[in-house]
């Protein structure tokens, strides 16, 4: 793969009680690109990062999920730098979201304006399926990531969208727009002049 490492459709799913707890650690890891993987990281101790990177470069990290449930950020970056980061998912219910070389990031657009990585990234909960079913129902991660040749199939050994893929691991279809109104209750007709409450049945076809 072009003189370079590739790591992609991996879920990791981490719910170790121990303070070292990292869903991928990048330790003097360099030229490997990180693509389509999901990690979900959740700690009873509340530390823990879905991405831990220490003096390590030239890296690429792309269409990834990252979901730390804990306090810590889904980031934490030392003495580290990637080629390019972008159309990944991060999101941590902690008060920090990305640490990078002695500086915390409370947010995406913060992050993205001091360091120009994760363009076109998303920071939202991906809406697992269930703490041990990493499939996810965020429709915002659907048709948001970029296309790689050399991850055309997803976990699931499904073929991925060639020109909309989803984030994460998981390639998915949003349901069918289904639901529709069935019948007006109030107001009756003719319908009277001036503001009226509305009542109606919606129904799933």
């Amino acid at each position: 793969y072009n003189n370079r490492s590739l790591y992609a459709n991996n879920t990791i799913n981490s719910k170790a009680t121990s303070a070292s707890n990292y869903g991928i650690y990048m330790y003097y890891n360099y030229y490997t690109d990180f693509i389509h993987n999901t990690i979900r990281l959740e700690n009873s101790l509340n530390t823990g990062y879905t991405l831990m990177g220490y003096s390590s470069s030239g890296n690429g990290f792309y269409n990834n999920i990252l979901a730390n449930y804990s306090a810590g950020p889904a980031y934490y970056l030392s003495s580290s730098s990637f080629d390019q980061m972008s159309n990944n998912d991060i999101y941590t219910t902690g008060s920090s979201l990305v640490y990078h070389n002695g500086t915390n990031y409370n947010n995406l657009y913060d992050w993205q304006v001091a360091t120009n990585y994760d363009s076109f990234s998303l920071s939202t909960d991906p809406l697992f399926k269930s703490s041990s079913n990493l499939h996810v129902r965020e429709v915002n991660l659907n048709a948001a990531a970029k296309y790689f040749k050399v991850t055309p199939l997803d976990m699931d050994y499904e073929v991925r969208d060639t020109l909309k893929p989803d984030i994460g691991a998981d390639e998915f279809n949003l349901p069918p727009n289904d639901a529709g109104i069935s019948a007006v209750i109030v107001p009756f007709k003719p319908f009277p002049p001036d503001t009226q409450n509305v009542k109606v049945v919606l129904k799933n076809h």
